[in-house]
């Protein structure tokens, strides 16, 4: 039973490494710069509003990573949305 519970736990997290790989760097990159506003800041609506915007930012880091887009190609696809 122990060798079963083992090879099953370890299934389960290849396959929790294996789900979370395409956004690894959204996902770094929003937690840094979320933990880097809670360093920063204090707690109110101003203070909240950049907590916000710095994890908003990392997660277009993030996304640029994950997907290997650069600035311009970033820029291209804001300009689409409002067409």
């Amino acid at each position: 039973m122990d060798e079963k519970r083992k090879k099953k736990i370890e299934e389960r997290g290849e396959k929790i490494k294996k789900d979370v790989q395409p956004y690894r760097f959204r996902m770094m990159w929003s937690l840094l710069f979320f933990l880097l506003s809670l360093v920063l800041l204090s707690i109110g609506f101003w203070k909240s509003f950049i907590l916000i915007l710095f994890a908003a930012i990392g997660y277009i880091i993030g996304k640029m990573r994950d997907d290997n887009l650069d600035v311009y190609s970033l820029i291209d696809s804001i300009k689409s949305i409002g067409k």
